[in-house]
């Protein structure tokens, strides 16, 4: 909670449950991490997560989507693209 997580490489990392709230993710990596059932909390939102973020993530690209929690407005913009 709170992290400042900016720019730190979570790549491959398995962030399976974690939660994320309040936290600094300005480009931070998430390249095939795994991030099941991860939560990026709308309650306390995360600073600079984007949408490229999630697609990096081995769930997104092996469309795993499930029990992951994302603000609504960048669970809307995965949806359109």
């Amino acid at each position: 909670m709170g992290a400042d997580l900016s720019a730190c490489d979570l790549s491959g990392q398995n962030l399976t449950d974690c939660t994320f709230r309040g936290c600094d993710l300005t480009n931070a990596l998430f390249n095939d991490a795994v991030v099941t059932n991860a939560k990026f909390s709308p309650h306390a939102p995360n600073k600079g997560l984007t949408a490229d973020q999630i697609k990096s993530t081995w769930n997104y690209k092996h469309g795993c989507m499930e029990g992951i929690v994302l603000p609504k407005d960048l669970a809307n913009a995965l949806v359109r693209q």
